[in-house]
């Protein structure tokens, strides 16, 4: 084992390669170099989202908002409407307004797929099973959860080698991101040529994965750059750490109250005596057997020997362990992005929620899907046998109401200055799409009135008066 291996990898894929399996940290293969991961991946699963509780809370909220979207099969009908629809969907702060905008853009850019040719038919059958284990939702719940535990996602779509889906490939499969090697050339700046699963040997073709990740700024020149940073890597020994270690804690308080304290005997004719040995064993089972456990928590302790009692430490008061884990659940939320107040202990008003949902879905979902969903499409154009075809993946996000005004807060809006817009315009501030009407692009008196400012006039007797009026 060289040095980078002893100072890079982690225990456990150590040990891994001590055991013959064949994919060191840095091994030199065929036309290229193994690079193994730079740091134990399988420990943000593990003391992470297994272990700790404010983890698995904050990832659930993301991947609860995924699960609601459903995903179809598109033809592009107009590019630069499709451009505005992504620029604005790539931001993390939508409004109401650049919501609507980006609606109406997508349905003018996007037209759903109808008439299904061979290839089309069998990639839409991908988008509902994309294998014989998982729906599509599942898949994309299962890639997404890997990717905010160690930064990666690995899916796996082996193209066809012939037939009519030549290219297409036959099936989707989420990777063990914590399990996947890279292979990379020996250029500069190194290239990704392969993927293996490491301990069992597996490899994957470059053109077979769809490898998504997040920035790593840690550059290395053999290339561990090309695996994308966790989330969980600033906070895993800090943080986690010690919130794991409060949890403990707090458990152990709870349970039997821990050691906190150290009985002696306060007689100093009785401390070395026999009958004082005895005495003390005779306090220390009486202790076990009366005093301890959830059930006998509180109940004041007796003893017929005179007895001191000596404090060990703090106690979970003191050490303020439970106001620690509240920040250590901002903290954690933050690192994902997720709105702190989600995870509250505290009441929240309505008003509250809403704006809490809304951040979770335009600064955690949204950003999410959208690079899933341009990843997929750019495979699906360059190795996945879409390639020159108008064919687009895209997911609804019409379904999130969060993202569109409060329809009593724009109804009493426009009430009060309903005449300065278009029937069209007060229609799609709802939501609604504009009828191919005239009248209705432009302004009327008032929609109670019901006429359009090009055909109003006044009555005869409202004419009579203006004339008086005017010649007095």
């Amino acid at each position: 084992m060289n040095i980078f291996e002893r100072i890079f990898l982690s225990k456990g894929t150590r040990a891994m390669i001590q055991k013959g399996y064949s994919v060191p940290r840095f091994s030199l293969g065929p036309n290229g170099l193994f690079i193994g991961p730079p740091d134990n991946q399988t420990s943000y699963i593990e003391n992470g989202y297994q272990l700790n509780d404010i983890v698995y809370s904050a990832i659930q909220l993301i991947l609860d908002k995924i699960t609601v979207a459903p995903w179809g099969l598109y033809k592009v009908e107009d590019e630069e409407e499709l451009k505005r629809y992504l620029a604005i969907m790539s931001t993390k702060n939508i409004s109401p307004k650049d919501y609507r905008i980006a609606r109406d853009s997508r349905r003018k850019a996007l037209v759903p797929v109808e008439n299904y040719g061979l290839q089309e038919g069998r990639l839409k059958e991908l988008l509902t099973y994309p294998n014989e284990a998982e729906t599509w939702t599942a898949f994309v719940v299962s890639g997404m959860l890997y990717k905010l535990l160690t930064g990666n996602k690995y899916v796996w779509g082996d193209p066809l080698k012939s037939g009519a889906n030549m290219g297409l490939p036959s099936f989707l499969y989420n990777l063990p991101a914590d399990y996947v090697t890279l292979k990379v050339d020996n250029t500069f700046p190194a290239k990704v040529t392969s993927y293996e699963i490491t301990g069992i040997g597996q490899t994957f073709d470059k053109a077979a994965i769809l490898h998504e990740k997040y920035a790593n700024p840690r550059w290395d020149a053999n290339g561990g750059h090309l695996y994308g940073m966790s989330p969980l890597k600033a906070a895993l020994q800090g943080v986690i750490g010690r919130n794991n270690s409060a949890a403990k804690a707090t458990a152990a308080q709870y349970q039997n109250r821990g050691l906190d304290q150290v009985l002696y005997l306060d007689d100093p004719a009785e401390r070395t005596s026999q009958d004082g040995v005895a005495m003390m064993e005779n306090l220390k089972l009486k202790l076990k057997n009366e005093y301890t456990g959830v059930d006998n928590y509180g109940k004041i302790a007796t003893s017929p020997y005179k007895v001191g009692a000596l404090s060990l430490g703090l106690s979970a008061k003191d050490m303020q362990i439970i106001e620690a884990e509240k920040w250590d659940l901002v903290r954690i939320y933050n690192i994902f992005g997720v709105p702190p107040a989600l995870g509250s202990t505290e009441v929240m008003t309505m008003d509250n929620i809403k704006v809490a949902e809304r951040s979770l879905t335009t600064r955690c979902a949204l950003p999410e899907m959208t690079t899933f969903r341009d990843m997929l499409n750019w495979k699906l154009k360059t190795d996945w046998g879409f390639k020159g075809k108008n064919i687009y993946v895209d997911f609804d996000m019409t379904v999130y109401s969060e993202l569109a005004s409060d329809l009593n807060e724009v109804a009493n809006w426009i009430s009060r200055v309903s005449q300065n817009f278009t029937p069209n315009e007060i229609r799609e501030a709802f939501g609604f799409e504009g009828l191919e009407v005239p009248e209705f692009n432009e302004p009327w008196i008032t929609p109670q009135m019901g006429q359009p400012f090009g055909e109003w006039q006044m009555n005869p007797v409202d004419n009579a008066l203006n004339n008086d009026g005017n010649n007095g």
